[in-house]
């Protein structure tokens, strides 16, 4: 896939993902929150 490829598509998906949308810290908070879960889940 060329560069300009993998840059339109990137580009698409920002403007259509409402999750990319949010403000990076807030992904940030969603991403740790998810992991901290799994890694939660698996020592039970």
């Amino acid at each position: 896939m060329a560069s300009s490829d993998t840059d339109e598509i990137t580009a698409a998906n920002q403007r259509n993902s409402p999750f990319l949308r949010l403000p990076a810290e807030i992904r940030r908070t969603i991403y740790t929150y998810i992991c901290s879960s799994m890694i939660i889940n698996r020592m039970v």
